[in-house]
């Protein structure tokens, strides 16, 4: 698994070619709401012995065989690994000690079960039917028994037919035929029954034809430890028509040497309609299928390739691997498909270079002893490339890098004692050994201030663990996300893809398992009096890769058209929402991921809202204020929306004279405060409430310096901030501002209002601010003595 970048995001799959997928949901007992069904069983050997840390997984079974395209492809963790894997229709465990698995909350529907223990002892039934309405346990027990290997040849009109994806039906066993049509499943349970299925693509060139099996689709019996050929020793293929497929994409592959490679099959999901997510006690309405979840192709003797869909939409293309010694870069692309790239003018694709690598073999040592469950990440500061990998129970691991001299680390409280040097790693190496010593991991315990020295204005700031980054625009419209590490002014990445034609432009971020969301919003008028804003969210991985693109305009043109837009953090459920006020001063919120066909799941009437306010949220609470023009006033009022339980509660009141443009509310947590900032032309008012209480007034008094309300006074201390900064760089940092869209009530203008300066990540604080230059950012650790912490 690759990452650029140091990324300690580790990540446990078993990913092998024609074996099988076992993803989806990790975790000891997955959770899925809103069913009540449970699965559960053990897991025994031939001598019928409990089998502890068996990995065991539960599929849909029309489902199963995407699994293992998202692992094989390296998009787990993406949008199209999302749309691939359907949120929980498939589900891993591990046994306990006893060999005993559960699945609680499981929902309704056909099932697979895969339980394996390495590659040559496996288990899978197909068949088993999870309903409600007739029991809420179900218990599938499952003895381990040998694997077997099962070959053959697909041919057409007599010739092999290579880079077709085959799978086992109903199971998550996937393979792809070579050059001369051969394929081969390895690894598959012995004495099962398997019918071969074919994954229907358009024939490359012929955009109106997919290959199909002749006569019925082949099945066979698997035998252990053999290579089985009865019925599958050449398999003839005819070809259907399709006329479905209107629009394409196109692209190369090639080797390190810019040779082209044939035969490759590269994979393009759907990432336009992304999946529903749910909200404890609040609205799930699933969208339909609209678009086609997934194509493929395979390329031709010049390396090239033409990848055929049925709809236009935003597409994550990744390849096959088909061994894993395979470097492919970049792992996943995202490509754009409108209406213009039909089939004659297909759209664009960046080439793929695949590379060769090296097998890393060891054994992870506690001491003395093998420790499994070990997350390591081999670093190369040449490329700032990583892979990482997962010690096995015995304690030994496999990875796969290219060539070059790696850092050896580990996740968790321990530290690595051997390898005390770089590894050099040139060819093939085994017994690797990793020793760890239990104890707190080292890291950096000093303060860093850094200038960054841009004319561009900042929009959004975000962290993750010991990454900072920035959202910013310049003047011809274009907007920039750039990646820093904490002690760093120089940028990593940069991503500027996204430009708004100079129209003014709202931002808004959030960090949400590791991914940068960037929210941008204009008005696609230049008098900015349009309603409908142009509104595109951007889900970026902790390296700034863009796994999805998702276009919210149609949702905008859907309620008659907004006229602001902002993102909701939702800390209890780890989901985002999509809040916006429309044209007629109604604020909705909507989920995301559910957004381009799905109704609002809460929308506020009796109020008149002009901007989103800016929200705050909790483990238990996301808190936000509701406005309207009263009597020559603006009259709020504080709610709690509750996480848990779906109701709304008021917190307070009150109400500010009216002014020229309508005021920017901001909204603050601590640990026992809810912190009101609000921006008028005439300058901030500031006030709060606390959490516990309801129904109070709330009084709104002048900014002034030593307000000690949280995360928007400058005595909290960012006046200590300041006097380190100047201390260390010789200039003022001053409170950050960022646009917001205010109104008179006649047209829309932006503004700039403070911004929250602080960012939290699980061992740094992060503080930004803007000077002479730019603007400067000064990181800690959070036991730093010099610094009163804002958290």
């Amino acid at each position: 698994m690759k990452f650029k970048n140091i990324a300690l995001i580790f990540l446990f799959s078993v990913i092998f070619l024609g074996l099988t997928g076992c993803g989806g949901s990790s975790g000891n007992h997955p959770s899925i709401q809103g069913a009540n069904s449970t699965v559960t069983g053990r897991i025994l050997n031939n001598q019928l012995a409990p089998i502890p840390n068996a990995e065991v997984c539960l599929y849909k079974s029309e489902e199963a065989y995407k699994s293992t395209l998202a692992e094989q492809t390296k998009l787990a963790g993406t949008q199209a690994a999302l749309r691939l894997n359907k949120i929980g229709d498939n589900l891993r465990t591990q046994t306990n000690f006893e060999g005993i698995y559960t699945f609680n909350n499981v929902p309704d529907g056909e099932y697979t079960l895969l339980a394996m223990a390495g590659n040559n002892l496996q288990y899978t039934q197909t068949g088993i039917i999870v309903s409600s309405l007739r029991e809420s346990l179900i218990q599938v027990d499952a003895q381990l028994t040998p694997t077997g290997n099962a070959s053959g040849t697909i041919t057409l009109n007599g010739v092999g037919v290579g880079g077709v994806v085959l799978y086992l039906d109903k199971t998550s066993y996937v393979t792809v035929s070579s050059d001369n049509g051969e394929f081969v499943f390895k690894n598959i349970p012995a004495g099962k029954t398997y019918t071969l299925k074919i994954l229907e693509a358009p024939i490359t060139g012929r955009s109106n034809e997919v290959l199909a099996f002749s006569g019925t689709a082949p099945t066979f019996t698997a035998e252990a430890a053999t290579t089985v050929t009865s019925g599958l020793t050449s398999i003839p293929l005819t070809t259907k028509l399709n006329s479905k497929f209107k629009y394409a994409m196109s692209g190369s592959v090639f080797d390190s040497n810019e040779s082209p490679l044939s035969n490759k099959v590269v994979i393009a999901v759907n990432t336009g309609s992304p999946m529903a997510v749910s909200l404890r006690g609040g609205i799930s309405s699933p969208a339909p299928e609209t678009t086609q979840e997934l194509a493929y192709s395979y390329t031709k003797s010049d390396g090239s390739y033409m990848i055929y869909v049925q709809n236009p939409g935003q597409y994550q293309l990744s390849i096959i691997s088909t061994n894993n010694k395979e470097i492919i870069t970049p792992s996943v692309q995202m490509v754009s498909v409108d209406e213009s790239d039909l089939i004659a003018t297909p759209a664009g694709c960046d080439s793929f270079t695949i590379r060769s690598g090296f097998k890393v073999t060891g054994t992870v040592y506690d001491i003395e002893n093998p420790k499994g469950g070990i997350n390591i990440l081999f670093y190369s500061a040449a490329t700032e490339e990583s892979y990482s990998t997962m010690s096995a129970p015995d304690g030994k691991y496999t990875v796969y890098v290219p060539a070059g001299t790696y850092q050896v680390s580990v996740a968790g409280d321990y530290n690595v004692t051997y390898p005390s040097t770089a590894l050099t790693i040139n060819s093939d190496t085994s017994n690797s050994s990793i020793v760890i010593t239990a104890g707190e991991p080292e890291y950096d315990n000093s303060a860093t201030a850094l200038t960054i020295v841009t004319s561009e204005q900042l929009e959004g700031f975000e962290a993750i663990d010991d990454y900072f980054y920035t959202v910013t625009t310049d003047l011809s419209g274009t907007i920039t996300v750039s990646r820093y590490a904490y002690n760093s002014s120089d940028t990593i990445d940069v991503y500027n893809d996204i430009n708004s034609e100079s129209r003014p432009t709202k931002v808004s971020t959030a960090v949400l398992n590791s991914d940068l969301y960037v929210l941008t919003s204009y008005y696609n008028d230049e008098t900015q009096q349009a309603p409908t804003m142009e509104t595109y969210l951007y889900r970026f991985d902790k390296a700034l890769n863009l796994n999805a693109k998702i276009p919210l305009t149609p949702l905008n043109e859907q309620t008659g058209g907004v006229i602001d837009t902002s993102l909701i953090k939702d800390e209890v459920n780890e989901k985002l929402y999509y809040a916006v006020v429309t044209a007629d001063g109604q604020m909705l919120w909507y989920k995301i991921g559910n957004t381009n066909t799905s109704d609002p799941f809460r929308e506020f009437s009796g109020y008149t809202m002009f901007t989103v306010p800016e929200m705050c949220s909790d483990e238990q609470y996301v808190y936000y204020v509701l406005t309207s023009p009263v009597d020559g006033n603006i009259f709020f009022e504080l709610f709690r929306f509750n996480l848990y339980g779906g109701t709304d509660e008021s917190m307070g009141s009150g109400s500010i004279a009216d002014t020229s443009n309508f005021p920017c509310f901001q909204l603050s947590c601590d640990d026992h405060k809810v912190s009101i900032l609000v921006a008028t032309n005439e300058g901030y008012l500031i006030g709060g409430v606390m959490k516990h209480m309801t129904d109070q007034p709330i009084s709104l008094l002048p900014y002034v310096s030593h307000y000690t309300e949280q995360g928007f006074n400058t005595n909290l201390e960012f006046d200590v901030f300041n006097y380190y900064y100047q201390s260390n760089k010789n200039m003022l940092l001053n409170y950050p501002e960022r646009s917001y869209f205010t109104t008179n009530q006649s047209s829309i203008t932006t503004a700039r209002y403070s911004m929250n300066p602080f960012r939290k990540t699980q061992d740094r604080i992060y503080v930004i601010g803007q000077t002479e230059t730019g603007f400067g950012v000064i990181s800690y650790p959070e036991a730093y003595p010099g610094f009163e912490t804002p958290y």
